[in-house]
């Protein structure tokens, strides 16, 4: 999943498509645009550990976006699901997070993504290969858990930065140096086809 969104992986279910554009997974600027079944995006709930993780006053939006490495389950209800998930006409995706356990356990990643790993746009020369569009965007965090008091009270930590840098390109066609001074003989020619008159009968 692009971006390891929460999102993308909802739209893994059957009978799902979306039209994600923002593959970030942040509550504030990320693309929620998931459809279940045809339903408007718009109608969604998402849930986390039983409680709505939704922002109203936005259409679709979440008031958090859980890391994907602190989250233990996850099921998208698509159709007739029961009642006690009735708060939406379209689909429910419901998340349970990680939880600490009589045993400390911590966990560590990073995903990297870099313009040193991509080819060169295919629509610029080799020439400008050194000066690729750049993409560095690093996902990196970690998870600890453990027993506070043993077999009654257990904690779980979850943290994760995101570094995100793209550059943009474009490739044009400029005037030759020489079109500047007023020489124009390089310049391209156009030939126009002179206008014939009419025969008069």
């Amino acid at each position: 999943i692009n971006g390891t969104s929460l999102f993308e992986l909802a739209a893994l279910a059957p009978g799902a498509s979306n039209d994600i554009t923002n593959y970030k997974a942040v509550p504030v600027g990320g693309d929620t645009s998931v459809s279940f079944t045809g339903q408007r995006t718009a109608h969604n709930v998402f849930m986390v550990d039983g409680g709505e993780n939704y922002d109203r006053g936005c259409g679709g939006c979440v008031t958090t976006a859980p890391s994907t490495e602190g989250i233990a389950e996850m099921r998208q209800l698509t159709s007739n699901y029961g009642a006690d998930y009735g708060l939406s006409s379209a689909g429910t995706v419901t998340m349970v997070l990680k939880s600490g356990t009589n045993k400390f356990h911590g966990s560590a990643w990073e995903i990297n993504r870099n313009e040193a790993y991509d080819a060169r746009n295919y629509f610029f020369p080799k020439s400008v290969q050194a000066s690729k569009q750049k993409l560095r965007w690093n996902i990196f965090g970690f998870n600890v858990g453990g027993p506070i008091v043993k077999d009654k009270t257990f904690f779980f930590y979850n943290m994760e930065w995101r570094k995100y840098l793209e550059g943009g390109s474009s490739n044009v066609t400029v005037p030759d140096t020489a079109t500047y001074g007023g020489d124009f003989s390089s310049a391209p020619t156009i030939n126009v086809p002179s206008a014939v008159a009419p025969s008069v009968l």
